[in-house]
């Protein structure tokens, strides 16, 4: 019995095959890479040629791909360090420097320039602007 590859390939996924059941949803190749750099554990830093391989194609054909969506394996890996990122940043019990190393982070400062990049402002704006955000939000309606 064979089981399926949790990420099978950008080429499968995308291209039309008359044996593939209708009520599947292609995904893109986009969708794809995200999904792998978020399954991993602890996040890290991952260049084009693992996540190639994981996914099986080659470099040029996920280029191609992302290209024709719009993107790039950069912003890719960017968007997915900020999603992570920020996730992170709202659990009060992990600090700033404990993020900046779980996200593959030389040091502290690394991480509060690429955030500061990515959002404009520092994790620690963030974090404050996060906690009054949510002091101020109406409390939500009781369920009767």
């Amino acid at each position: 019995m064979a089981t399926e590859h949790p990420y099978p390939s950008i080429g499968e996924s995308i291209d039309s095959s008359p044996t593939r059941e209708p009520q599947v949803a292609r995904r893109s190749a986009a969708s794809r890479v995200r999904e792998f750099l978020l399954h991993q554990r602890p996040p890290q830093r991952i260049d084009m040629r693992s996540v190639c391989h994981s996914l099986g194609v080659n470099e040029r054909t996920l280029r191609r791909h992302l290209s024709a969506e719009g993107t790039s394996f950069a912003a890719i890996v960017s968007d997915t360090l900020l999603a992570i990122a920020t996730r992170y940043l709202i659990e009060e019990c992990r600090t700033i420097q404990e993020t900046a190393r779980d996200l593959g982070f030389a040091d502290k400062a690394s991480f509060h320039r690429a955030f500061k990049r990515w959002t404009g402002m520092t994790p620690r704006s963030f974090r404050r602007a996060k906690r009054e955000t949510e002091l101020t939000a109406p409390p939500s309606a009781a369920v009767a």
